[in-house]
């Protein structure tokens, strides 16, 4: 996989990457959780495939989180507008503060500051930028559906380590998968899923270092899918994508995606060590 990463492969990374980046300027004005917190992105979630993968990131989640060596009763959710996870946090225990980029991201966040006065916060700051919390002021960082969005990934990973005193859970679009015909497939894609974004690609190695630089360690990582979500989008059954999943859970170990990851800081990991 590494010596995947290293060759021809990485090479294809870094020209996608550039020219990825240069439609994400063109074509996203707006930081990227104003759109993953709008009511059209929540949409792309109604039916069989769409609820299927929610409950796939949610339970990952939930095994990750409880894989870690301390328990942590903090989080922060950077860029959570989504409220894709803001659920298994409040059943956790955690005392969470929800960071978006605008009053508009609040939304959906509403109605547990309603039910949840005590437990939930909401903080507004830009994505990406710095975050408006001190260093290793909150125990567990979460940013869902970021990653892929954001040119400066490893910038926003270091502010993500920062901010975190334990541990900092993401996904990602891994580039060895499926996620290599993006340049060819993504009109189809777009064509399923009608409203898709152009997205990043990054290589597990290129962020495993992003957190080893920070003094943290990937410690456990999961993949949600083998077969694109697309195609799955575009049976919408749950019992036919199960019954397709099944059989390759191997082959989603090491090609799936998105991937989804936690990493814990070091017992003398800095709160940033620079490039």
């Amino acid at each position: 996989m590494r010596l995947l990463e290293r060759g021809a492969v990485g090479r294809f990374a870094e020209g996608f990457r550039r020219n990825t980046s240069a439609r994400i300027a063109t074509t996203q004005q707006l930081a990227p959780d104003i759109e993953s917190s709008s009511e059209g992105y929540s949409r792309r979630f109604i039916g069989e495939a769409g609820e299927m993968f929610l409950e796939r990131q949610e339970s990952i989640a939930r095994s990750l989180i409880a894989s870690l060596k301390v328990r942590p009763t903090s989080a922060l959710d950077v860029g959570g507008g989504h409220a894709q996870l803001t659920a298994l946090f409040l059943s956790l225990g955690l005392n969470l503060t929800v960071q978006g980029s605008a009053e508009v991201c609040r939304a959906r966040i509403r109605p547990f500051e309603v039910t949840h006065p005590e437990q939930v916060t909401f903080i507004e700051s830009l994505i990406p930028g710095a975050l408006p919390m001190r260093d290793r002021g909150v125990e567990l960082v979460s940013a869902i559906r970021l990653l892929a969005h954001i040119d400066r990934w490893e910038d926003f990973i270091d502010e993500c380590c920062r901010v975190s005193s334990n541990a900092v859970l993401i996904d990602y679009a891994p580039l060895v998968s499926w996620n290599l015909l993006t340049p060819v497939l993504f009109q189809v894609k777009k064509r399923i899923e009608k409203n898709t974004r152009p997205y990043l690609l990054q290589t597990d190695r290129a962020v495993r270092k992003a957190f080893e630089r920070n003094g943290f360690s990937v410690t456990k990582v999961e993949r949600e899918f083998f077969l694109p979500m697309g195609v799955h989008r575009a049976l919408n059954s749950r019992k036919l994508s199960e019954r397709l999943e099944s059989p390759v859970a191997g082959l989603r170990e090491l090609f799936g995606s998105p991937t989804m990851l936690i990493a814990e800081r070091n017992s003398r990991g800095s709160a940033t060590s620079g490039r």
